[in-house]
């Protein structure tokens, strides 16, 4: 009779074990899951941040640039601004030949008249 009741007794310790297990397991699991959602929060959250600091340092500097070259004699001008033809091939493409622009020139007066 005794060997029977110790083995029932084991059986009954191990399924409270593991019953007191699964919730530990469950609790830990949890854990793990907010601390990473936290964590990918604070990671998108700075890098948004960063994104938004940079857009509003770009739009200052341009402010300030355009407050300046307004404000400023000729001379910084070049400085602040990128050298002609890059701004030019950025507005208009390409550069255009002065030939073209000489045969361009009277026929949109003429239209122009």
């Amino acid at each position: 009779h005794q060997i029977v009741t110790v083995s029932i007794n084991i059986n009954i310790i191990r399924i409270i074990i593991i019953i007191n297990i699964i919730p530990i397991i469950i609790v830990i699991i949890m854990a793990v899951s907010i601390i990473s959602i936290i964590t990918i929060n604070i990671i998108t959250i700075s890098i948004i941040t960063v994104i938004i600091i940079n857009i509003i340092t770009i739009i200052t500097t341009n402010v300030i640039t355009m407050i300046t070259s307004l404000s400023s004699p000729p001379p910084i001008w070049p400085l602040l601004s990128p050298p002609s033809s890059i701004s030019s091939e950025l507005t208009y493409g390409p550069p255009v030949e002065p030939q073209v622009l000489c045969a361009v020139g009277p026929l949109m007066l003429t239209s122009a008249q």
